[in-house]
């Protein structure tokens, strides 16, 4: 492809979106190839992301749907809203309504019943992370600005919420958990897996916004979802680096090198 077709790619992508690639890529035929790799690698990424997201929603609603059974509540846990007296520390992370609508616009056919897995199936990564919480990105005391008070203190409200969840219920979903404090890196089981999901959902994102990954340590990333799939199953680790690993080292081994630093 010629130098004007490139340059008008270019600007059909606008400059905002390839000027990252641009300053370490300053030849127009470089920063496209760049912006081209970035799109690869996303694309590699989506495999190993979507295998943690359904392993880490499965592995929790098991673990939920067990310890609902025996508490002997009828149903299943999304119908929460029906139990008297409220289970405060699960309700607030139970929209039922809205996962129900969202997994019946999702139906071909209107008319068909919505089942619990459907709805399960439906949930984003979002509504799992949110459950498990990432205790060490919340500072231990209150910033001085007002209004970071006030989101310090409902963060931390929010956490309590999902301490006491899993403490009852959320651990079962990950029996693997490295035993010591050192091969947790220094965090506690609960931050061991949230402060995982954190990173991962925001690389989902990036991902499927198809944002910059120059700079993104996809080596890290990649090891915080084969440690949360590992802290799950270990024959399900395996089965995640025999289908993901090789893709993306490859993708890796490609990166174009720097023109500038």
């Amino acid at each position: 492809m010629d130098n004007v077709h490139i340059s008008k790619i270019l600007n059909l992508l606008s400059e905002s979106r390839v000027s990252p690639f641009r300053l370490r890529h300053p030849e127009d035929k470089d920063t496209l190839k760049a912006y081209e790799w970035s799109l690869t690698l996303g694309q590699a990424l989506l495999k190993p992301i979507g295998i943690s997201e359904v392993a880490v929603r499965n592995a929790l609603d098991r673990a939920i749907c067990v310890w609902w059974d025996t508490q002997g509540y009828p149903g299943t846990w999304t119908d929460i809203r029906n139990i008297e007296p409220p289970i405060t520390f699960l309700a607030p992370f139970v929209h039922a309504t809205e996962w129900r609508n969202r997994a019946k616009s999702n139906k071909s056919c209107a008319d068909i019943e919505i089942t619990h897995d459907d709805i399960i199936a439906h949930t984003s990564l979002g509504t799992w992370r949110n459950m498990i919480g990432n205790p060490a990105a919340i500072p231990s005391t209150a910033p001085e600005n007002s209004e970071r008070a006030l989101s310090w203190r409902a963060a931390r409200q929010q956490d309590v919420l999902c301490a006491e969840l899993w403490k009852r219920v959320t651990k079962d979903a990950f029996p693997l958990i490295p035993k010591t404090k050192r091969l947790r890196l220094g965090l506690s089981p609960r931050g061991y897996i949230g402060a995982r999901l954190t990173r991962i959902s925001a690389l989902r994102n990036r991902v499927c916004h198809w944002d910059n990954l120059m700079a993104v340590d996809v080596n890290d990333r990649y090891d915080d979802m084969r440690r949360i799939v590992g802290a799950i199953d270990s024959d399900l680790q395996t089965w995640f680096d025999e289908q993901c690993r090789e893709q993306v080292e490859k993708c890796l081994a490609e990166k174009p090198n720097a023109s500038i630093n």
